[in-house]
Order: C-alpha cells, then structure tokens, then sequence
C-alpha cells in the first residue's frame, strides 16, 4: 500500500452476508449452507481490517432459503458491536426488496453521519446478489455522497452458475430475467475482485477495473500437522454434494477401485440425500457424514490421507470461479488431488495432484495410483503445499493487494 494514504479519513463498509463462526452455527439451524461464503467473508474483513487498522462496519442481509424451507418467517434486525443484520420478510422476491431497503438505509446513516460528511467511503459488496447491486446503484444515484464513495465488487461467482439445484422452468426464467438485470448494474460498480481471469469476459471490463485474487487463507494459521495414522486411510470430500461437482463421479469411481484399504469420506449440504444413498448403495467403505461445524471439518482434514475435490472442467462454470476448498484443502497439510480448472494459475500446478481422468473407469485408476503411493511421500508433498499457500496466499498479503489496487 502507498505510504501516504491514510484509512483514517476513509470510511470502510462491508456488505454482505456474514457471522462470526459462533453466530454462522445458529444461522446453519436456521438454513444457511453458505458455509464457503461465509468462511471467505471472514478472512477479507479480517485482512483489511490488519491492513487499514480499524474494524470495517459491517452491513449483513444474511443468506437463508425462503420460507417454509427456513423456519424463520420474519427475520430481526440484529445489531452487534460493529456489525448489523438487517430485518427482512423471508419470502421469495419480497425478501430482496427487504434487503435493498434496509441494506441503503442503514448504509446511508452511516454517510450521512455528521463527522462523516467530508470522509471519503470504500464500499465492500460481496457476491453478485440482486439485493446488493441494487444498493449498490441507488448509493451511487445519491448525489449527496455519489461522489466520494467507490463500490469494489467482490465476485466469487458469476450470477448464472449460481443455485444448480433449483431446475423447475418457472425458477429458469426467473433466473434468466435477474441475471440479465444484474449485468445491467455493474454500470454502477467501480472496481472488482475476481476469483478467475475469464470474469472480465463476461462482465466485459478491462484490465484497470479489475484484479484477481482467487482466495486465501489464515495470516496466523497453526500448521502442525498431526502423524498419518496407518490404520485408517481416508479420501475425503468437503463441500457441496451435487452432480456438477462430480461428486457421483468420484462415489462410482471410488467403488470399482481394487485397493479395500481405504474409505471414502464425505462431508456437506447435500440437496438430494435419497439420491445420494442410491448412489452409495451398501458400500460400507464410503460414509456420508452430512454438514459439520467447520472446526469440526477443519481436523478431519487434517486426518485424511488423501483430500479430493472431483469438480471437472468440462461444465462451463468451472472457468469462471475458482473453489474455495482448494486453500481449505492445501492448508491442511494433506495431499490435494482435482483436475486443472483454466481459472487455477500455474504456480499451483508443483502443489497439487492433478486428476487426468474423463471417464469413471480412468479415474478409479488414478485414485489406485495415488492410494499405492507411500503414505510419507504423500506426507512430505502436502507439507510443501501447505507452506506455499500460507506464505504467497494468506488474507493480509491478498487484501494488501486489494486495497493497493483500489487505492490507485
């Protein structure tokens, strides 16, 4: 960061929809799976605030499923130490408007407060969300603070290969209606933090509007790594349960592998649990364990000998985002084997297992290989990994980047 900018006299907000560990376990009971998006806010809002030196302020419309899906009909505004969670009616479309509503509401108090009237604001939106945009536009259609305030946009992921669950035809043409509107509000946003190159293709922004920052991890994250225990060895999964993530893929390929003395194991929001169980069928050697508290999946991955992500590059979507698990994953000091997604830059490609596989066939194959592979070669290739991701890719360096780039 330049020597002579001062955070003092900028403003810092955060909009989104985040909750300390803590809290995000009363929001998971309540229905929200963002497990990844809330994990991810938490380390951007944690390396600014390292960076600037203050706490941001931190305006929350939480991301729970309508109701009945949620048991929350109506939720409260929650106000904490330097956070707000605003009220909404949690129902389809009436809850964005709740959002958009009180989101620039509380926003807007904030400019308007009299000490700082003279402040410049940096506005943090995370996620390309109808409600956040739509604040996004109105803030800067204020002609009382549109000219001192600048929106960085984080994108995560584009909003058309966001919700693969959702298939029905009404959902379909609804999504395509707020897709198309969405891109009309990036007229509204100054700079972007994207997770893959190919974004700014989409978006059609060039080079100056946007920076790439595909993830990071914890500055002051413990790495000791507890001893392999022979008498277990485990694949494990974390994360989303759907076919697009080629999780059937790795469940099929994994039952036709000739080595019994592993198991597979699987963690996360699964959206057809009934599916899944067919899939598995009586196979006792893999193990659905459902959602867990993330410190809870945080050890097992530490105890797995192989950690798998089997989402391939042959949906679209894969270009265009970068997955979260794979610093989750690399910073546990275990192997990591996935395929090479165009959005993965090459200073990865020493640390990770690639998956060549594009049948079920050859990827039971390569999962024999790496299986037979000694346990403390394994060991000793994680342990790189892990180094190379907390020294190039921790939150204070990547939001140091960040806040360089918008500060230009």
């Amino acid at each position: 960061m330049k020597n002579d900018i001062s955070y003092n006299d900028t403003i810092s907000i955060w909009i989104g929809g985040v909750a300390s560990e803590e809290r995000f376990k009363k929001l998971m009971s309540l229905g929200d799976n963002q497990v990844a998006a809330n994990n991810m806010q938490l380390l951007y809002i944690n390396g600014i605030e390292k960076n600037i030196n203050k706490k941001l302020l931190i305006i929350n419309g939480q991301f729970l499923p309508s109701y009945p899906k949620s048991p929350v009909f109506f939720y409260k505004k929650e106000c904490y130490k330097n956070s707000i969670d605003v009220a909404f009616l949690n129902l389809p479309i009436l809850k964005q408007l709740f959002k958009i509503i009180n989101i620039y509401r509380e926003t807007k108090k904030i400019l308007l407060k009299k000490e700082n009237l003279s402040k410049k604001c940096n506005i943090y939106v995370y996620s390309m969300t109808s409600s956040f945009m739509n604040v996004s536009k109105m803030l800067k259609k204020n002609r009382k603070f549109k000219n001192r305030i600048q929106i960085i946009q984080i994108v995560p992921d584009l909003p058309e290969y966001m919700n693969f669950e959702k298939k029905n035809i009404i959902f379909t043409i609804l999504k395509k209606i707020d897709t198309y509107y969405l891109y009309k509000l990036t007229k509204f946003i100054d700079k972007y933090i994207l997770f893959s190159k190919y974004m700014a293709l989409k978006l059609k922004i060039d080079e100056k509007q946007y920076l790439v920052i595909e993830g990071m991890v914890e500055s002051n994250v413990i790495t000791k790594k507890e001893k392999i225990k022979n008498n277990k060895k485990v694949i494990m999964y974390a994360g989303g349960i759907n076919k697009k993530y080629g999780i059937y893929n790795l469940i099929n390929a994994f039952k036709i592998t000739e080595k019994n003395d592993f198991e597979l194991h699987l963690y996360g929001y699964c959206s057809d649990p009934k599916e899944l169980a067919q899939t598995i069928g009586n196979n006792n050697t893999i193990k659905y364990y459902g959602m867990k508290p993330r410190n809870e999946i945080l050890e097992k991955e530490k105890e797995a000998t192989i950690l798998i992500n089997p989402r391939n590059n042959i949906e679209e979507f894969a270009k265009y985002s970068f997955p979260s698990k794979t610093f989750e994953f690399l910073l546990s000091g275990v192997p990591v084997m996935m395929y090479k997604l165009d959005s993965i830059p090459t200073e990865y490609d020493k640390h990770i297992i690639y998956i060549k596989a594009n049948t079920i066939e050859k990827l039971s194959k390569e999962l024999e290989k790496v299986m037979s592979t000694d346990t403390e070669k394994l060991a000793e290739f994680g342990k790189k990994a892990q180094k190379f991701i907390i020294e190039k890719k921790n939150n204070i360096l990547q939001t140091k980047k960040m806040l360089d780039f918008i500060s230009k």
